[in-house]
């Protein structure tokens, strides 16, 4: 078990979506005008994990076809992460159309879109046609074609071995946020559906790993814990009532029914490590927004009543002490916002506030995340954007101002407890 917890800074999908070293600031080769470069973040502050995107939408365009061009720059951005010394997680997001089987539908673009097309409850209007799982998510599909794709490129057990140089992934998280991605978002109840199905993405992924040696941690689902978003077994959606957050439930009926813990069952019961890779290593991964705005904890429930006596992946194989990485989270504008609507001062505001509850969560995944004898979390890596994002994938969450034509960058006063001084971070690497 590790006795410390491992910082991560996720770079924005824009960085390898439309990567360039001069203009790019989510592209971890990025140095500023006034000679700030990106890489400077990690080295000054001991973060050791960097996570990158590969949007399967732009890297496999069409079938049987990979873009040489994003691909080389993918792979620049890689090799540079692992001269600095930092682990890489490359996060897979999005389908292509020709993938997924939505090539025939009208809707090309932003929600809204004609009723009963892509009808949602979500707030999109980043949510499109790309989401959408594919059918068939086997080794021998074409998504498992697209993870060999990326494994044969990026893996420390590629044929042939690695040449110095060569650019090698530590972690491929094969999915972001599925609550996205089942469809109709109209209807909740196929949010179990979804559950399987990255069950099954799970147990495609470990095996077309070992093809390539089992060098590779394979994570996923990245599913969002103690977002109210499902809707399952016909409840309510609630994070009130186990034992690690017994307000709101006297009775406890709900305990076992949150979004998160309902979710994350499905994923594991489809997800059956006897019946894969002896010993696969695969980390289960979710994302804390919500624990950090509400000071809540659900992670350790989704650790404590989902994978407990049943996930066995990375890193020591433990059925009872099972790991989670949180490769997303933070404080948003809008949480500021909705705790006090009428701030003279909203900015000013969001950013003190966001500094608090980064801190107060971390302290909370510190001092409880390795507890197994009172469900704590079991969080080994704990990741946040570093830029806020103004482009195609927006996000304020960030622990930094967003760098707009060589400006802005300025530091938060959330990154202080983030990548604080050695005596802020303690316990921290």
């Amino acid at each position: 078990m590790s006795s410390v917890i491992a910082k991560g800074v996720a770079l924005g999908q824009d960085g390898t979506t439309h990567p360039d070293p001069v203009t790019q600031p989510q592209d971890f080769r990025f140095v500023s005008p006034s000679g700030a470069a990106v890489k400077d973040h990690f080295s000054d502050t001991g973060t050791t994990w960097v996570r990158m995107w590969i949007d399967l939408s732009y890297f496999f365009p069409s079938e049987g076809a990979v873009n040489p061009d994003l691909f080389a720059q993918l792979a620049a951005q890689i090799t540079a992460a692992n001269s600095a010394g930092l682990k890489v997680m490359l996060t897979m997001w999005k389908f292509p159309r020709w993938m997924n089987g939505t090539t025939g539908l009208p809707y090309t673009g932003p929600l809204p879109v004609p009723a009963g097309q892509w009808d949602t409850f979500q707030q999109g209007p980043e949510v499109g046609a790309e989401y959408k799982f594919p059918d068939d998510v086997s080794a021998a599909s074409a998504w498992g074609w697209a993870v060999a794709a990326i494994l044969s490129r990026f893996s420390a057990g590629r044929p042939g071995g690695v040449p110095a140089g060569e650019p090698v992934i530590d972690s491929l998280e094969i999915l972001n946020e599925p609550n996205w991605s089942y469809f109709p978002q109209s209807d909740r109840t196929r949010a179990r559906t979804a559950g399987c199905k990255c069950g099954q993405m799970l147990v495609s992924a470990v095996a077309i790993n070992a093809w390539y040696g089992n060098q590779t941690i394979i994570a996923g689902p990245g599913i969002v814990a103690g977002r109210f978003l499902f809707e399952t077994d016909g409840l309510s959606s609630h994070i009130q009532g186990s034992p690690t957050n017994p307000q709101g439930d006297p009775t406890g009926a709900l305990a076992l029914h949150t979004d998160a813990v309902v979710f994350a069952r499905d994923v594991v019961s489809a997800f059956s490590v006897a019946s894969t890779v002896p010993g696969p290593k695969c980390v289960f991964t979710v994302h804390n927004y919500g624990d950090v705005s509400n000071q809540t904890l659900v992670v350790a429930e989704v650790r404590e009543y989902a994978l407990r006596g049943t996930w066995a992946g990375h890193p020591d194989q433990d059925v009872n002490n099972p790991r989670l990485w949180i490769t997303e989270g933070g404080f948003t504008a809008k949480n500021a916002a909705d705790m006090n609507p009428t701030a003279p001062d909203p900015v000013s505001y969001f950013h003190s506030l966001q500094a608090i509850r980064v801190y107060a969560a971390f302290n909370k995944m510190r001092n409880n995340g390795h507890d197994a004898a009172t469900g704590g979390a079991g969080i080994d890596v704990v990741m946040n954007f570093l830029f806020e994002s103004t482009t195609v994938a927006k996000y304020d969450c960030g622990l930094m101002d967003p760098v707009v034509c060589g400006a802005g960058g300025v530091k938060r006063p959330g990154r202080t407890p983030f990548f604080g001084p050695p005596a802020v971070r303690a316990g921290w690497v």
